[in-house]
């Protein structure tokens, strides 16, 4: 067999195998799939507190979910004959950390959907000050922790206090 039939085979297998991705952007979670017809969708409520607390640097992977019965699941028909499916993450879950887990076609897909997203940009400027600026994207944060650190030369010079204006739209300009 040549090169070129032995590339037409694998990409005949790979065409006849289930394929599953899940992706959220703001409440809209889309699963693309392949040969998949129906999918069960698991959700699990975080509490990002605890998660921390037990384990720093959890991924957003399902694995230490899959002995948690979920807090909600559904069933979803897949479309034959699309590639694409779209639907909006349940009202009660668009305002907490969830983990959003998808199972059809033999493959299981999971992501962490937070309620908040927290946006920061540095800017410097001469003589080594600069200025801070934090934007929230959606939801609210009740209480911030700000640390400024000292940077010269890639160390650590010291530790500063956090002062700054609070815009009242869910921005903190810091400088």
């Amino acid at each position: 067999a040549t090169e070129e039939d032995r590339n037409q085979q694998q990409a005949k297998l790979a065409a006849a195998e289930p394929s599953l991705s899940l992706r959220v952007d703001g409440s809209l979670v889309t699963i693309d799939y392949q040969k998949v017809t129906n999918v069960q969708v698991n959700y699990y409520e975080m509490d990002l507190e605890f998660l921390f607390s037990t384990n720093p640097f959890v991924s957003s992977s399902s694995g230490s979910f899959s002995v948690v019965r979920p807090n909600k699941s559904e069933r979803l028909q897949l479309a034959d004959n699309k590639r694409s499916h779209n639907f909006e993450l349940p009202r009660e879950y668009q305002s907490k950390n969830v983990l959003v887990e998808v199972i059809g076609g033999g493959k299981k897909r999971s992501l962490a959907v937070y309620s908040n997203e927290l946006n920061t940009a540095v800017s410097e400027r001469w003589c080594g000050s600069g200025s801070f600026r934090m934007s929230i994207r959606h939801g609210r944060f009740p209480s911030c922790f700000r640390k400024t650190d000292r940077v010269r030369g890639g160390s650590i010079t010291g530790t500063g206090r956090s002062r700054g204006l609070s815009l009242g739209n869910g921005s903190f300009q810091h400088g």
